[in-house]
């Protein structure tokens, strides 16, 4: 695997992490409705370990001399926030699946390349863990 090949599947990493629904809606200042709790508690979780992952990845970007790429908010965000607590736990269980589905994609890339392969595998692990945390997080606000 090209150099330039790892640093692109890093940096779609990245995005994916920086660019998250959770961390879109804590970098919003997104407040809970007050009624949901658990779902506020869930979000903050999932943005805080997705951060700590992005560090780390951008870490090995520019471990491998690679500038960072984290991208952008997909547009269709601006227009979830402001709805209640329990539609957007849904909303992100379903695009929590949609960065699983993703990040797999980036781990199989980053087969060949022994140095990236491990962090990619741990946030893949992270991904599911935090599906199950919001999948969790609906049946205790139900």
């Amino acid at each position: 695997m090209s150099n330039s090949d790892t640093i692109a599947a890093l940096n779609e990493l990245l995005a994916l992490h920086v660019r998250s629904f959770p961390r879109y809606l804590h970098d919003t200042g997104w407040s809970h409705d007050g009624r949901c709790d658990p779902i506020a508690e869930t979000f903050g979780q999932v943005a805080a370990d997705q951060a700590q992952m992005a560090q780390r990845i951008a870490r090995l970007v520019r471990a491998f001399g690679g500038d960072l790429d984290d991208g952008e908010f997909p547009m269709e965000f601006t227009e979830l926030h402001d709805l209640a607590s329990d539609y957007l736990l849904q909303r992100a269980i379903e695009y929590q699946q949609e960065m699983i589905a993703r990040i797999s994609s980036c781990v199989d890339r980053l087969r060949l390349a022994p140095a990236a392969l491990p962090v990619a595998e741990e946030s893949l692990g992270l991904a599911k863990g935090h599906l199950e945390s919001l999948q969790e997080t609906v049946g205790a606000t139900a």
